[in-house]
């Protein structure tokens, strides 16, 4: 039996933190906006083994976004993710307050993205994921069950009726996320909500952590991107789409795509679809760890979250800061001005420092922010099209033999060879304005350096300045 419903016209919309993005200076940096996003790898039975086991490779699910005017990421290929949701803290803080619970706000902002993960993703896929009975891997990786209206007995209409009023109001998703899993408790084996009362989730591990440059100015927006990833605990659960109620929702996002991590880098070296930076590098990552043979671990337990440091001293790098003459002081991460600070109308981010990346602890993954390198000094514009064409240059990331000063001492040491220089970067080149602008990455190079698995894919620019550099190191 349907439930009644009020009307969508009479519910309020969602509320998204405060940020400076329309009442700072144009031309200046804007404070990045925290956001969620969701690496689902899906189990795909591909051939027989030798020991005539199943095999399985591990598809992606993809979302390609709206090309509409002021669509962020327009027309790209991402993963299913959006902004965190005042919603999702306050579901959050108001769980510790209600019931005692003490949480660090490290803990309290993880908790909040993998609800604003969870979110997104119904939203923008009807894909709807559960707990797994199956037990986390080595590597801390962990299993989720996709469910549908089928395993729900909740009618199709209700479905897309439930996914339209979560994208009017984030506040609609825990209601209708505790109610199917309400009913799956038996099926689970499991209660619904842990022994805290907290409803409870589908295991997700904290992979990955990108902060848009600054050198994307305003009227642009900036994002400090985090990515969870988790894995279908059951194989081809796509085979028929329609069975799971997963479509795109037609709005923020066009179409899904399926496909393996190799696949789809290979599709955007050739400008079939478009790769922004972070998700370029990501699914790079992802192919390395897939099909590199490990003889003691499957591929699975070879994902590692995206943490630059060695392994006797894991600790988070620190992200490089761009002078901006602010009375000497650095450009700081949220623009917070220390005189302002106590005033009732700032309302302060928590997690985040004037001196440190967010999260800063032992066991999440690195605050990435690229710097762009140009070669031979030549300068260009990130905003304009090249009237010699589009023009690829390296994005550089810490470890880079390249990198700058104040990241020359970050824990990520150069190993191996060292005639190879080590390399840790991206090569991107500007997208016109008019097809919504950004740089699009034709390549990747990682090598050398501890912790990290060597890999290329895609072009390798010359470098006439190697040797003079590498002297010079």
């Amino acid at each position: 039996m349907s439930r009644t419903v009020p009307p969508l016209h009479s519910q309020p919309r969602g509320r998204q933190r405060p940020n400076d993005h329309k009442t700072g200076p144009k031309g200046e940096p804007m404070t990045p906006i925290p956001s969620s996003s969701l690496i689902v790898l899906c189990p795909r039975t591909s051939k027989k083994g030798p020991n005539g086991h199943l095999e399985h490779e591990h598809d992606t699910l993809m979302v390609q976004r709206s090309a509409r005017d002021g669509s962020s990421f327009r027309s790209a290929v991402v993963f299913p993710g959006g902004a965190l949701d005042l919603v999702d803290e306050e579901i959050v803080r108001n769980f510790c307050t209600n019931t005692g619970r003490q949480m660090t706000e490290q803990e309290m902002l993880l908790l909040a993205l993998k609800i604003c993960s969870l979110r997104e993703t119904f939203e923008e896929t009807g894909l709807l994921l559960v707990p797994s009975q199956k037990a986390t891997l080595s590597n801390g990786l962990g299993w989720s069950k996709a469910v549908g209206p089928t395993e729900t007995g909740i009618t199709s209409e209700e479905w897309q009726d439930a996914r339209e009023r979560v994208h009017h109001d984030a506040a609609n998703f825990l209601p209708f996320y505790r109610r199917v899993t309400e009913q799956l408790s038996e099926q689970l084996n499991q209660n619904s909500l842990t022994k805290s009362g907290f409803p409870r989730l589908p295991s997700m591990m904290h992979y990955s952590n990108w902060i848009t440059p600054r050198s994307v100015v305003r009227p642009a927006k900036r994002f400090d991107a985090h990515f969870l990833i988790t894995v279908l605990d059951t194989p081809n659960i796509f085979a028929d789409s329609s069975m799971m109620g997963i479509k795109a929702d037609g709005t923020e996002t066009l179409s899904l795509k399926l496909g393996t991590p190799g696949n789809i880098v290979s599709e955007g070296i050739v400008d079939r679809l478009v790769l922004f930076p972070p998700q370029f590098y990501i699914l790079a990552d992802l192919h390395a760890a897939l099909t590199t043979p490990a003889p003691t671990v499957t591929p699975l337990e070879n994902i590692q979250p995206l943490i630059f440091s060695p392994h006797t001293e894991p600790r988070v790098t620190p992200v490089e800061e761009e002078a901006r003459g602010l009375n000497g002081r650095n450009f700081a991460w949220d623009r917070k001005d220390v005189a302002q600070a106590s005033k009732d109308s700032l309302e302060k981010t928590n997690w985040v420092s004037d001196s440190e990346p967010p999260l800063l602890a032992e066991d999440v993954a690195t605050a990435i922010e690229p710097k762009g390198l140009i070669k031979l000094g030549r300068k260009i514009s990130v905003s304009e099209p090249n009237d010699d064409g589009p023009y690829v240059f390296p994005l550089v990331l810490t470890g880079d033999f390249q990198a700058s000063s104040s990241r020359a001492q970050s824990p990520l040491k150069p190993t191996g060879d060292m005639n190879g220089k080590p390399m840790n970067r991206m090569y991107v080149f500007t997208r016109p304005k008019e097809l919504g602008g950004g740089l699009v990455v034709k390549g990747c190079v990682r090598k050398c350096l501890n912790g990290l698995r060597d890999f290329q894919v895609g072009v390798m620019l010359h470098d006439e300045n190697a040797k003079k550099i590498t002297a010079n190191m």
